[in-house]
């Protein structure tokens, strides 16, 4: 074995010794690299090669309906909520919690690294505005703004933005929001 394949093998064994000493579960994948001529390789399993074994990657999203138009009826929170889970099941996100109030919406979410954040929130409110105006009875004039806020959530503060989102409509009426929580774009 190389000198630098030893170094790496043990600086990742201190790596995940720390992690374990916090709390945290660890697990490593290795990928066989067969050598070539030229002593270089490929993974032997293509698949293999862009797997990854462990990720957390929590995000609170929020995006509000155009020009924050109070249009998200009871009757289209339901068809919203529905597609969502729906949507989030289909792209292999996990969704931990979600609110809203009638002019814009919390998602708590973890998020694949293969999924560009900006590729999530376009599915969710494509999909979701879709579902909408398709509804019986509806005007098919339904549309989210273009915009999005995106807070990266670390796993100790996971439960507490979780509550936050999925009582929007408690933490509206009582006027106790959190500010930084509550932004969508540049502009505010």
């Amino acid at each position: 074995m190389a000198r630098w394949e030893r170094v790496g093998i043990k600086s990742l064994a201190q790596h995940m010794k720390a992690l374990r000493a916090r709390g945290y579960r660890t697990r490593v994948e290795f990928i066989r690299f067969p050598r070539t001529k030229a002593g270089h390789g490929k993974a032997e399993n293509s698949e293999t090669e862009t797997t990854m074994t462990y990720w957390r990657l929590h995000y609170h999203l929020i995006w509000g309906t155009l020009d924050r138009e109070p249009s998200l009826t009871l009757e289209r929170e339901k068809i919203f909520y529905g597609v969502i889970y729906g949507k989030g099941e289909e792209l292999g996100l996990k969704i931990h919690s979600a609110g809203n109030i009638e002019d814009h919406v919390h998602i708590v979410i973890s998020i694949p690294p293969k999924i560009a954040i900006a590729d999530c929130v376009r599915h969710l409110k494509g999909a979701s505005a879709f579902a909408i105006n398709h509804m019986a009875g509806s005007d098919s004039k339904f549309k989210w703004q273009s915009g999005y806020g995106a807070i990266s959530v670390d796993e100790h503060s996971l439960e507490k933005v979780m509550e936050y989102a999925a009582r929007q409509k408690e933490h509206h009426k009582e006027r106790a929001t959190i500010d930084i929580y509550e932004r969508m774009g540049e502009e505010e």
